[in-house]
């Protein structure tokens, strides 16, 4: 069996420049490198990063790591950029995820934690506090349950939610970073995050030191960076 591997480029929203894929490894994912087949460019609205598409019923763990980036506000500024790791949505209805949001509410900076059973509404964690610059280390796995975990590796407060759900597709993994969506509204405008600096290159999880900036996958396929590059149309 193979497995194709995308690059999602936010051709509206995102300018995508990677080192590398981030914070997984055969592992994470429950794959081998041998089986993983690169594909050329999707492109996306709202969302950049990478993903890995298979068959139904095949994908059962994934996991990433990244650090909590800094947004801009603007006075009264309302705009907002999610960082996520999850399940199924490049080629499915659902989507099961969890991670981060950097947002400016009226001009000023708010940072959450957040997860979601698409189509249902997502969720903040208000019982997590977390801060630009900060260690995140996401996962997602299915084990006859879906088990959505996150730790704040720099202030060491976690979350755990488990559902049992076994009619998703679980053909997917995804590794992004997101313009978010309002049922009302639509897309919303993207927060200026700078960048956001996803896997052990950045995060410390392996120790290793960061590389300069790269168009292309380097070869150890562990680290990746998002830049922001507009607020939308």
């Amino acid at each position: 069996m193979s497995f194709k591997f995308f690059p999602i480029l936010g051709s509206c929203y995102l300018l995508l420049l990677a080192l590398s894929i981030a914070g997984i490894s055969a592992d994470s994912i429950s794959l081998t490198n041998s089986s993983l087949v690169f594909v050329s460019n999707i492109s996306s609205l709202n969302w950049s990063g990478y993903a890995i598409s298979s068959t139904r019923g095949s994908v059962s763990d994934v996991a990433g790591s990244w650090l909590v980036p800094t947004v801009s506000c603007s006075s009264g500024e309302y705009s907002a950029s999610s960082f996520w790791v999850g399940i199924d949505g490049l080629q499915s209805e659902t989507v099961e995820q969890i991670g981060t949001i950097s947002e400016c509410i009226n001009g000023t900076p708010v940072y959450l934690v957040f997860y979601e059973f698409v189509p249902k509404a997502a969720r903040v964690v208000t019982r997590m506090s977390i801060h630009p610059g900060n260690v995140i280390s996401a996962e997602v796995k299915f084990d006859g349950r879906f088990t959505l975990s996150l730790a704040d590796l720099t202030t060491g407060e976690s979350f755990t939610k488990s559902v049992k759900d076994s009619l998703q597709d679980r053909s997917s993994a995804e590794w992004i970073a997101e313009a978010p969506s309002s049922s009302s509204l639509g897309i919303l405008p993207l927060s200026d995050f700078g960048a956001v600096f996803y896997g052990h290159l950045f995060t410390g999880l392996v120790k290793a030191q960061p590389t300069p900036l790269y168009t292309t996958l380097s070869p150890d396929g562990m680290s990746f960076t998002v830049l922001w590059f507009r607020y939308g149309p």
